[in-house]
């Protein structure tokens, strides 16, 4: 079973802290003297700065930021309490209301996550609607039926995503972001008028090479999540990432929505690490559902890239200029450093 910190919480990144007057040497400016804070003052400390009720974090997955091993996201700021109060003259009953919000669970997402499945295709469509006239004007409408393609799919996918984020809500409200970190905001996407690096048409030969590569991937995967062996799935995901990356430099044809595709599972897997941790395993069966829905879109995915490339040919970036960046490899190789570093995980089983 793959090694993750049983006892591993979500830790809190010292430049969030910092934002929400709760980091270490950087404390809110406080009256030095005895008197009573002012209301300013007492909101800074008690975390109702805005965005107080959802600090963003980047490396809950794995359970411990190297800089600060021993916070926990449930306790965040506590362990920092007394500094403040002994160079602040802060009457103990402000730190007991620190105490007090810190105790409470929080969602807590990352940078990219838009929030739920559902927003994240509903952001999809409105990108893809917005872009289809300007693709269809470049490629004398040529790229219309794709683009019409990818809305309808996106639209009957909604129910399916909101049972998703329905089924999140009982580990969310304990303060474990599954499914509201699983998906990443469409803000990264490029401009709709650049032109994708490469050009070539579809190659039946190699198309044939990268499916192959595909289905070794998924048989590879099966068994896996059967037993929610997340870390090597995620070793699977980044090797057969690699592969069609190579295969693209090769072939001159972009396979954006694979790779898109596959760095949300990846991303879905890295995460299922961490919230097994935090969960006791209870995470487990829903992470293994949200990776394997993606799973069994791997297929339609290569059909649409290949009908891309043909726009693609014609200077269109369709696709290739409608995905954002997944921070699946990021993260995963942080998740590598740490074990490389000593520090040993284990995966609730």
């Amino acid at each position: 079973m793959t090694d993750i910190n049983k006892n591993s919480g979500l830790s809190i990144n010292d430049d969030h802290a910092v934002d929400h007057g709760l980091g270490c040497g950087n404390e809110p400016e406080i009256n030095k003297t005895n008197k009573q804070p002012d209301r300013k003052e007492q909101d800074v400390i008690r975390g109702a700065s805005p965005g107080a009720q959802e600090i963003e974090l980047d490396h809950r997955y794995c359970g411990q930021h190297e800089s600060d091993k021993h916070d926990n996201v449930f306790n965040r700021g506590v362990k920092r309490i007394p500094s403040i109060e002994r160079s602040s003259g802060i009457e103990k009953t402000s730190v007991e209301t620190i105490q007090s919000f810190a105790s409470k669970p929080q969602v807590v997402r990352s940078r990219e996550a838009v929030g739920t499945f559902y927003s994240h295709l509903k952001e999809a469509v409105v990108i893809n609607r917005q872009r289809r006239l300007v693709y269809a004007k470049a490629t004398n409408n040529r790229s219309y039926p794709l683009s019409t393609q990818l809305i309808l799919s996106e639209l009957m996918l909604l129910p399916l995503a909101k049972y998703f984020d329905w089924q999140g809500r009982e580990f969310n409200v304990q303060g474990i972001p599954i499914i509201t970190d699983d998906f990443v905001s469409m803000q990264s996407i490029k401009e709709v008028g650049e032109s994708p690096l490469l050009q070539n048409g579809p190659d039946v030969q190699r198309t044939f090479q990268l499916k192959q590569a595909v289905q070794n991937y998924v048989r590879q995967i099966k068994p896996l999540l059967a037993e929610h062996e997340f870390y090597e799935i995620c070793q699977y995901t980044e090797q057969c990432i690699t592969q069609i990356e190579t295969i693209e430099r090769n072939m001159g044809v972009h396979y954006a929505m694979l790779i898109h595709l596959l760095e949300s599972i990846g991303l879905a897997a890295v995460n299922a690490i961490g919230y097994a941790s935090l969960s006791a395993g209870r995470t487990q069966g829903l992470s293994r559902r949200l990776i394997t829905i993606q799973m069994y879109a791997l297929k339609g995915a290569i059909r649409v890239d290949i009908a891309a490339q043909k726009i693609h040919a014609m200077g269109a970036g369709i696709i290739v200029n409608d995905v954002p960046k997944i921070p699946f490899l990021r993260r995963w190789h942080k998740v590598k450093s740490l074990q490389a570093f000593g520090m040993q995980c284990q995966a609730v089983s």
